[in-house]
């Protein structure tokens, strides 16, 4: 019984984990990129967090154009997922008021919230079709995917985030 208890245990805290973002190492088998830093920050601290995790999209797909770029399409399918599943969680890492000095976010994301949200989804939408068309080692669904994927980055990016000072 306490055998079951502590394997169910491990099952929620590594659910928890991968749900918070930790797409992490386990047992040898990685989860996105392979420059994953180590600690990751308290998904309470939204700011940190958030920007955490849209460095681990940034720093996904960087890896995942150069796999791509070197025709190592199955590998890059990792990458893809990582980004997919990142994507669902953007909207949950910004509620209303959420910036700081740190932080990058522009006002307009509050204001116009649909179109926000929008380009999230958009984003989730590019990169499960990039997910998939690399599994099928599709090179030309996974060019275009990409691109529509890069698309929406630079598109959400120069709509709602400040420049970098």
């Amino acid at each position: 019984m306490k055998e079951m208890v502590v394997r169910a245990v491990r099952g929620v805290l590594i659910s928890v984990s991968v749900m918070a973002g930790g797409l992490h190492t386990m047992g040898g088998l990685s989860f996105g990129h392979e420059n994953h830093p180590t600690q990751m920050p308290d998904p309470q601290q939204t700011v940190a967090f958030r920007t955490y995790l849209m460095e681990n999209i940034g720093a996904n797909a960087k890896e995942m154009k150069g796999k791509i770029d070197a025709g190592k399409l199955s590998e890059a399918k990792m990458n893809a997922a990582a980004i997919a599943l990142h994507s669902t969680r953007i909207a949950a890492l910004f509620p209303e008021g959420s910036t700081s000095d740190a932080s990058r976010a522009k006002e307009e994301i509050w204001q116009t919230w649909d179109a926000f949200l929008a380009s999230a989804t958009e984003l989730s939408t590019a990169a499960n079709a990039l997910t998939v068309a690399a599994g099928e080692d599709n090179a030309t669904a996974v060019k275009e995917h990409m691109q529509k994927m890069f698309g929406t980055c630079k598109g959400c990016h120069d709509q709602f985030r400040k420049p970098e000072e």
